[in-house]
């Protein structure tokens, strides 16, 4: 796996766009603020958002604001998981069943953890 994830970043590491690509934006950002900002309480420290969670006390992403969509089916699990205050964000993508979660949330943080040091 550490192989593909390698040849992967290889790959688009440095990525250009062509010049006559066309970039189109699908959903407008004031909707996508309106579900961050939107949030109802669960149980215990976490809260729904329209298409997301979040840890209510963040104590996920080191004391961080983060968002997370998360999900599986037949043998397959992934996690998206954005900090929108530090413009970070991780995708997980597993072929077996079971939860990445805490891999993406851990990642997540080192990522936010490493920018506020910067």
């Amino acid at each position: 796996m550490a192989r593909l994830i390698r040849h992967f970043h290889d790959a688009v590491q440095d990525f250009t766009a062509p010049p006559d690509a066309h970039w189109q934006v699908l959903i407008p950002a004031e909707a996508i603020a309106l579900t961050h900002s939107t949030a109802h309480p669960m149980r215990g420290d976490v809260a729904a958002h329209p298409g997301w969670i979040s840890p209510r006390e963040r104590p996920a992403v080191g004391g961080h604001r983060a968002l997370f969509h998360n999900g599986g089916t037949g043998g397959y699990r992934s996690l998206v998981a954005i900090a929108p205050d530090h413009q970070a964000a991780v995708l997980v993508l597993s072929a077996n069943a079971r939860s990445v979660d805490r891999a993406g949330l851990q990642l997540l943080r080192r990522l936010v953890t490493t920018d506020r040091r910067a």
